[in-house]
């Protein structure tokens, strides 16, 4: 990856055969003058490739990636925020959001917005992983990849955990990597064949607006007691337009994000090391941690000590 002029210029490798090593681990780090830089570390093996970036930027940046041979990504937007510039129609890509997309053989076009210590994950597919993972499907048939952006899953973000979090290497980090990326892609498939099957929303798009506002308050205020009521009050909707659209928009309940988020932050905590349980449940909102550490072993089938050890 190297700078040019005004933009960043991003050489993807060729994920077809006998174009890279059987297994590799990098890491590029990319200063942008004084606009900001980008981190990427890279896990490359049998057509696939596993990217996770951190990146800083001070002002917008265009990136242009070149795209060598065919690929499905699997592209998951964890904060920041960026613009897939297409010929028809621009792509937003928000925080919280992936796509699930086919690239050709081309160069793509990103406008980057401004960001502090913003991130996203990338998985890239090559041809012959595409032909083994979906049977008598062809990557030929973009079509049904419909290049919509959609709301990331407590589920999805679990995964995405434990794929940057993995302390797993060699053959058996490679069956990791694999297996998990393949609950990944089977969840983005389902979600946008869902939305396919469906009615688009219901609701007027100041609502909808209204409905990011909420899912974004619950981050901020993760340790603070909020009622729907409330917080459909705190953003100026009716609390029953606030639980529907909720569950339309992001699959899942307000109370049911509520919990993933803060087992996810909890889990997040645990790894970094930092604070003991005690401290962790009073920094997500538990007064109680006996209650925190029953919710966790609930969602994760194991209690914070453990993990934490």
């Amino acid at each position: 990856m190297k700078q040019k002029t005004n933009s960043i210029l991003i050489e993807r490798e060729n994920l077809q055969n006998g174009f890279f090593s059987a297994y590799t681990e990098k890491e590029n780090i990319i200063g942008c003058n004084s606009d900001g830089h980008f981190s990427f570390l890279e896990t490359s093996f049998d057509n696939l490739q596993f990217i996770h970036c951190d990146y800083t930027l001070f002002d917008s940046k265009d990136v242009c990636v070149n795209i060598d041979s065919e690929v499905l990504e699997m592209h998951f937007c964890l904060s920041g925020e960026s613009k897939l510039l297409k010929k028809n129609e621009d792509v937003l890509l928000k925080t919280g959001h992936h796509m699930l997309r086919f690239q050709s053989s081309q160069q793509q076009e990103i406008l980057m917005s401004p960001a502090e210590k913003a991130r996203f994950y990338e998985i890239r597919i090559g041809f012959s992983h595409f032909e083994k993972l979906m049977g008598d499907f062809c990557p030929h048939s973009s079509g049904m990849f419909s290049n919509t952006p959609f709301a990331i899953t407590p589920e999805m973000y679990a995964i995405v955990s434990q794929l940057t979090n993995t302390a797993y290497s060699g053959q058996m980090k490679t069956l990791f990597l694999e297996a998990k990326m393949t609950e990944l892609f089977l969840l983005q498939l389902q979600q946008q064949r869902q939305f396919s099957e469906k009615k688009t929303f219901s609701f007027k798009k100041s609502d909808k607006d209204k409905i990011y506002d909420a899912r974004q308050l619950l981050k901020e205020h993760l340790n603070e007691f909020v009622t729907i009521s409330r917080l459909a009050q705190l953003v100026g909707i009716n609390k029953r337009k606030l639980a529907l659209g909720f569950k339309e928009i992001f699959g899942y309940t307000v109370y049911q994000y509520i919990i993933d988020l803060k087992m996810q932050t909890a889990k997040s905590l645990l790894l970094d090391g930092n604070m003991n349980v005690n401290e962790i449940a009073y920094h997500i909102g538990y007064q109680n941690s006996q209650h925190f550490i029953s919710a966790f072993k609930r969602k994760f089938g194991i209690s914070p000590g453990k993990m934490k050890a």
